[in-house]
Formats: C-alpha cells, sequence, structure tokens
C-alpha cells in the first residue's frame, strides 16, 4: 500500500483514511510516530483514532467487518481485522474493497480510482439548475 500512495498523493478529489482498530494502544502520539517512521507526507492522508465503541460500530456498520460473518460466533468486542481497503465515493457508498497486499487489487483499485473520476466529471457536466 505504502508504495501505492506516492502515486496518489497529489490528487486533491481523494481522501486517505487509515483508521486503528487498537485505539487503547494506537493513541494520537503513536500515530504519528508510525506517519514518521513511514515517511507519509501526504495531506491527504489522515490516521484516526476515537472510542473502541465507535470504531468497531463503524468497522462493522459502515465496512461490514463482522466476526460474527465469518466465525458465526456474536462477539461484540472483536471484528475481522485486515489490511483492506476500502473505496467509499462522495456520496458515502462502499464501492470496493481491495487487499491491500499481494493480490493485485491494487491495480484493480487504480482502475475504480479512475471510474470515480469520470464518474464525477459526467455528473459535474451534466448537473444544473434550472430556475
Amino acid at each position: 500500500m505504502l508504495n501505492f500512495i506516492p502515486k496518489i498523493k497529489d490528487q486533491t478529489d481523494l481522501q486517505i483514511v487509515s483508521i486503528t482498530v487498537n485505539p487503547e494502544t494506537d493513541s494520537v502520539e503513536v500515530l504519528k510516530k508510525f506517519r514518521n517512521q513511514y515517511k507519509i507526507v501526504q495531506n491527504n492522508w489522515v490516521f484516526l483514532t476515537g472510542s473502541k465503541k465507535t470504531i468497531y460500530d463503524l468497522a462493522r456498520n459502515q465496512f461490514g467487518a463482522d466476526i460474527k460473518l465469518i466465525s458465526g460466533k456474536d462477539n461484540l468486542n472483536d471484528f475481522v481485522h485486515t489490511e483492506n481497503v476500502y473505496l467509499i465515493d462522495k456520496k458515502n457508498y462502499l464501492r470496493g474493497i481491495y487487499r491491500a497486499k499481494g493480490s493485485g487489487d491494487l491495480e484493480r483499485l487504480k482502475i475504480e480510482l479512475n471510474t470515480l473520476k469520470e464518474e464525477d466529471k459526467k455528473s459535474a457536466i451534466t448537473s444544473f439548475n434550472i430556475d
């Protein structure tokens, strides 16, 4: 994933959000150190932390990262921790889930990003108001 980011760093209409799944240990300071360690300088890439409940609710309800789907057990204190990349459009629709390592999914993500960009161009051209 880190090799992919420099190619999209100048995309002002793209926001990259990394959310910790360990808010007890991943404080703001820890996330800053991670950002510095990996020389992440892009302004459009932010790292977020928060309450465990908020993060887990978001992971389950927005991204479908629910341990129950895999294990059959309902454990409110756990969910599927992956290195997936979720593509969410400007209308908050989940457009795709991509593996960040080894599967070629990042190439597919590039294609989808270009598709979204083209869709945005078309909607900007066709959107107008009639008074």
